[in-house]
């Protein structure tokens, strides 16, 4: 019995029909703050096996799975599902208790035991396997499960993994290239969208931006994600995860020689932050979680917040209020004077501060608000003061083996390292194009399994690359014509772990790639070479990446897609002419049978204007077009400038 945990309790236990006919437990362990959600079907669909899903982020919620799928995922193997909060409860990290493993696995795994318990009292036998699977954060800590309790689970299929250093670098440098370019992030993704000139520092027009833009570069930022540059609320858990590792470096970043702080040259000057404004509105999450702004990560967040709190505040301020990402806010006036919160960004001119619980609540319209962004400025220059020769990328701040800036101590991360070795089997999926996860993150392990497993690497591990796909599913229509939904991959990655595990029939093979020293990642261009589970699409416009018509002229479109061996066949092809993500014209000459494809269509413009065409393609391993959980996705997009006749 693990001594970190008391007896098990249970609050609920109750039998459930949607969206299919199984019980539901909930509980926890006495003296704890860990929770538990488990979905136990009927005995005639169950077949002996469990799957524990492990939310991202640093966990906190026990209930997180059920919206990615995770249940049906169950009931499709027939298996019942185990979800926990990780050990805490939502942000409060105090259950774990000072001590970062009941996080990484020791939660997960008490719970899974005593899942398993109540499994053998109600279907006469414990069961025979158990899978684990998550991302991000959860991604690391199924590689941590698999590792550190092989008689709990027996495969694991991490997606998206990160690694430490890594993390706070990687978050940094975006942060700060991101500033530092601001608006012409648009013009950059433009350039090197399909069609477009190819080279971004074309467009750029200072020194500043181009010297950001190559260091992002360096540091392996994934290609194809240039449209993820914008501001983003997710920079802000970076910050807060260096509070938690190296919390006195926002105190000697402004104090001790070496730090640019300390120096305060116009580069840093210009970033700086700190002004006072009154309150003009108070904004409800109803309010800015309205339909049509789910395109901003803040919006998606306040539409699971109750409606009727006040998260936001229209602040009489100069300038855009998107400048404020970072800030931290503090009331100076009215009933809720000296609160602090750090601004998420905004929403429709409202600053909100989604990562606080309490919010604007108790704030009035004429209160005064100080906004001073010294702690983001400071984490915009981290990266530089945290490096290590054994990471490729970050030895463009290193000269002859020395660093350039003052160093933080290497060892100060809060998330423990995989050693690799592991006894069951692993399908690792890494996406090409994730912002928080960069391909670069996944090397680091890649070598760990294989100096641990040498030989036998191809017996115990998968990695499979998913290309056009970032680290959240796209949040709008016109998103959905830039990336995938990624969701069917790791659902047919735990089937195939399943199947290897039980059957011993090996998975796909895993993908063929090159990652240089700067990080870019290399895919062969033929499904046959590249490998892994996803199609491989390539779609033409007048047979170019790039075509010009006039105003009603008709424009041809081609695409061809592969299914990689062993992978299944193209089930699904259609296209979109717009960008809008209708997506309305389907080929319904695709009957299921084959790997490989070719599909035409034709559409005219009726307005000028440059059109981003996309052909989306699915496959199926057994050629299933309705399946509804494990139909692989890829796209590809052309560029049609339409001129005025």
């Amino acid at each position: 019995m693990d001594p970190f945990f008391g007896d098990p309790f249970i609050d609920k236990d109750e039998w459930r029909d949607r969206p299919h006919r199984h019980r539901y437990v909930h509980g926890g362990f006495q003296g704890t703050d860990t929770r538990f959600a488990f979905y136990f079907p009927e005995a005639n669909v169950y077949e002996g096996r469990f799957i524990q899903f492990l939310q991202g982020g640093r966990g906190g919620n026990e209930h997180q799975g059920l919206e990615i799928g995770g249940l049906e995922i169950a009931a499709e193997n027939r298996a019942y599902y185990v979800e926990s909060n990780q050990g805490h409860i939502g942000n409060d990290m105090s259950g774990l208790k000072g001590d970062i493993t009941i996080l990484e696995w020791r939660a997960s795994a008490r719970s899974a035991r005593f899942s398993r318990e109540l499994a053998e009292k109600m279907y006469g036998r414990p069961p025979h396997h158990g899978y684990v699977f998550g991302g991000s954060g959860g991604a690391m800590r199924s590689v941590n499960c698999l590792e550190a309790a092989p008689e709990v689970w027996q495969g694991a299929v991490p997606f998206m993994i990160n690694r430490a250093p890594l993390i706070n670098y990687h978050w940094s440098i975006s942060a700060w290239a991101g500033t530092i370019l601001g608006d012409k992030i648009k013009e950059i993704v433009d350039t090197v969208d399909a069609g477009g000139e190819g080279n971004p520092f074309a467009v750029l027009t200072s020194d500043g931006q181009r010297q950001a833009l190559a260091a992002l570069y360096r540091a392996g930022y994934c290609r194809g994600a240039e449209s993820q540059l914008e501001p983003n609320p997710l920079w802000i858990l970076g910050m807060q995860i260096v509070f938690g590792s190296d919390g006195t470096y926002f105190q000697d970043f402004w104090t001790r020689p070496g730090y640019e702080g300390f120096q305060k040259d116009d580069e840093l000057k210009a970033l700086l932050i700190r002004e006072t404004g009154v309150v003009r509105e108070l904004k409800t999450a109803k309010e800015l979680a309205a339909p049509g702004m789910f395109e901003d990560i803040n919006a998606g967040v306040l539409g699971r917040m109750p409606g009727d709190m006040n998260v936001g505040a229209v602040i009489d301020m100069p300038g855009d209020p998107d400048r404020l990402l970072g800030a931290t806010l503090q009331l100076t006036s009215g009933k809720a004077k000296g609160r602090r919160m750090i601004c998420t960004g905004a929403i429709d001119r409202a600053v909100v501060a989604i990562l606080d619980p309490v919010g604007f609540r108790d704030v009035a319209p004429g209160d005064t608000i100080e906004a001073d962004n010294r702690d983001f400025t400071a984490f915009l220059f981290y990266h530089r003061h945290l490096v290590h020769e054994r990471y490729p990328t970050m030895r463009q701040f290193l000269v002859d083996g020395l660093p350039i800036y003052a160093q933080r101590p290497i060892d100060l991360v809060s998330i423990p390292v995989p050693s690799g070795k592991f006894k069951g089997k692993m399908i690792l999926l890494q996406h090409a194009q994730d912002r928080e996860c960069w391909p670069i993150c996944a090397e680091p392990y890649i070598q760990d399994v294989n100096k641990q497993l040498g030989s036998r690497t191809d017996q115990n591990f998968r990695i499979w690359w998913i290309e056009n796909a970032a680290h959240l599913v796209p949040l709008n229509p016109a998103g959905q014509t830039r990336l995938i939904n990624y969701s069917a991959c790791f659902a047919q990655a735990l089937r195939d772990v399943m199947v290897w595990v039980e059957k011993e029939i090996e998975p796909p093979a895993s993908s063929s790639y090159q990652l240089e020293d700067s990080g870019r990642l290399l895919l062969p261009g033929r499904a046959g070479d590249r490998k892994g589970i996803q199609p491989v699409v390539r779609a033409r416009a007048n047979n170019l990446l790039r075509a010009e018509v006039k105003v009603k002229e008709e424009v041809f479109f081609k695409g061809t897609a592969e299914a990689p061996p062993d992978s299944g066949t193209i089930v699904r092809v259609e296209w979109d002419f717009d960008g809008s993500g209708s997506f309305p014209l389907e080929d319904r000459s695709i009957d299921g049978r084959k790997a490989e494809i070719e599909t035409r269509a034709s559409h005219v413009y009726d307005a000028p204007g440059t059109y981003m065409a996309t052909l989306r393609v699915f496959s199926q391993r057994e050629g299933e077009a309705r399946n509804r959980l494990r139909l692989i996705p890829n796209l590809s997009r052309v560029r049609v400038v339409v001129r005025a006749r």
